[in-house]
């Protein structure tokens, strides 16, 4: 069902202690580009830092370069 993005924008403000001088970097990782897309121009738009892939064999590479803050993980898959 879909997310309430109000709520979750608000969530993310207060669980990682936002302040417009340090925005989180946020990693999405999700099978369906649309989402991705989705949720990159939406919490980007609200003033965060936002990575996206659609392949989980990257997530390791992409923790290391990029030191997200909060990591939002489809978990169901395929590989």
């Amino acid at each position: 069902k879909p997310a309430d993005v109000p709520s979750l924008v608000n969530s993310i403000r207060v669980e990682l202690n936002i302040t417009p001088f340090k925005p989180p970097h946020i990693l999405f990782v999700d099978d369906q580009d649309a989402v991705l897309q989705y949720y990159q121009s939406v919490l980007s738009a609200a003033g965060m830092r936002v990575e996206i892939t659609n392949n989980p064999l990257t997530v390791l590479d992409l923790l290391d370069a990029y030191r997200p803050d909060l990591i939002v993980l489809d978990v169901n898959m395929p590989l």
